[in-house]
C-alpha cells in the first residue's frame, strides 16, 4: 500500500483478491471475490488509502476495505464500483495522483480510457493511438 508499507495487495487465479499484512503473513486480512475472472491487475488508489481496484478481463472493480463484508475469510457482497471499461483485456490500470474517483485504463482493444467512478457507466475520455504512425506502441 501506498500509505502503509507493511500491507501488500494480490490477486490470484481464484478469483479472489487478497490484503496481507506482512507482520502477520500466515492468511490474508481481508479477501474480495468478485466472482467473476481471476483479477489480471490489483493497484491501490493513490489518494483514499482504503481503496483499490481489480481488473477482471475488461472490466475494473473498485474495492472498499471498510466493508462490514471484507473481514478475514468472508468474501466480500460485491465491489463498490464495477466499470465495464473494455472489450478486450485491461493491461494496464492507474489511479489519479490528484482526484481519488480519477483513474485511467489501457487495453489490448489499442485504447486508453480515463474514467470517473462517481459515473462508471461513461468515460471522460478515450485515445485510440494511430499505429500506424506510431508503430512503437503496437507492442
Amino acid at each position: 500500500s501506498p500509505f502503509h508499507s507493511n500491507v501488500l495487495l494480490t490477486g490470484g487465479r481464484d478469483s479472489n483478491a487478497h490484503v496481507w499484512d506482512l507482520r502477520a503473513p500466515d492468511r490474508p486480512t481481508s479477501t474480495f471475490t468478485s466472482f467473476s475472472t481471476p483479477p489480471s491487475l490489483a493497484h491501490w488508489n493513490r489518494l483514499t488509502p482504503t481503496q483499490f481496484a481489480t481488473t477482471h478481463h475488461g472490466e475494473v472493480h473498485l474495492w472498499d476495505l471498510r466493508r462490514p463484508s471484507s473481514a478475514a475469510h468472508e468474501p466480500s457482497a460485491g465491489s463498490l464500483v464495477q466499470l465495464p471499461a473494455h472489450r478486450e483485456p485491461i493491461l494496464s490500470l492507474d489511479f489519479s495522483y490528484f482526484r481519488a474517483t480519477h483513474l485511467l485504463t489501457a487495453s489490448a482493444d489499442g485504447r486508453v480510457k480515463f474514467w470517473d467512478t462517481n459515473n462508471p457507466r461513461a468515460t471522460c475520455g478515450a485515445i485510440t493511438p494511430d499505429l500506424t504512425t506510431h508503430p512503437a506502441l503496437d507492442a
